[in-house]
């Protein structure tokens, strides 16, 4: 079985620059949280970034199955099938967003949104320099 995980440029470092990691399994990946375990085999450190100590997707990453968020569809549990695809999106990605919409709206609006991006900067500052841990 064949899952592909989109990993996000803040992640690339962290899967030797890659934008796409293709995870084959033997006996096939019947969930999410599996998928992931055997994403850590090949990149541990977008894994470490994804997951908390405790195994929980952490709050500031948004994984998606398809175009199905995990927090709506089982947690770890979202089943996946064949070809599946799986997106990481950290918190970032929504201010970029929000700061891109911000720039056809008011001045006030717009000032608020710089203020949200570097807000989520500075929170996705600790995991983008934990360690790798094995």
């Amino acid at each position: 079985m064949r899952v592909a995980f989109l990993i996000p440029t803040p992640l690339r470092p962290f899967a030797e620059g890659r934008s796409r990691i293709d995870v084959e399994v033997d006996g096939g990946v019947r969930s999410l949280g599996e998928a992931l375990a055997a994403l850590g085999v090949i990149a541990p450190g977008v894994r470490d970034r994804v997951l908390t100590e405790r195994g929980e997707v952490r709050p500031h990453v948004n994984v998606f199955v398809g175009t199905e968020s995990c927090r709506w569809t089982g947690g770890l549990a979202t089943p996946i099938a064949d070809g599946s695809e799986i997106t990481i999106l950290p918190a970032i990605i929504g201010a970029l967003l929000l700061f891109a919409i911000a720039r056809f709206t008011t001045k006030s609006a717009a000032i608020f949104i710089v203020i949200a991006v570097v807000v989520t900067l500075l929170s996705l500052l600790p995991v983008l320099s934990q360690p790798l841990t094995a």
